[in-house]
């Protein structure tokens, strides 16, 4: 009896949940990763975006998140001028 209830618990959340990309929400999972891609120098990052959510939508998946160039350990400016140090514990004053 404990099956059915489980079984009934869980058709109602798949109803409650629509299928996005070809799944249900309820059977679904997300990996976070927080890293760093080395990359050639001469890629813009607006290149390694392109490739990179070509892999994601090849392969029917969705990305939630952001970019931050790195650039011998300081990130970026919008400007294009280094910015914070990625490590400020291992600055060397």
């Amino acid at each position: 009896m404990k099956d059915l209830k489980c079984n009934t618990v869980m058709e109602t959340a798949a109803k409650k949940h629509p299928p996005r990309n070809g799944m249900n929400t309820v059977h679904r999972k997300e990996f976070e990763f927080q890293g760093c891609v080395e990359v050639p120098m001469e890629l813009s990052e607006d290149q390694f975006l392109d490739r990179f959510l070509m892999f994601i939508e090849e392969n029917g998946w969705s990305f939630g998140g952001g970019v931050r160039t790195i650039v011998d350990g300081y990130y970026i400016n919008g400007d294009g001028t280094p910015g914070e140090p990625v490590w400020p514990e291992e600055e060397f004053v």
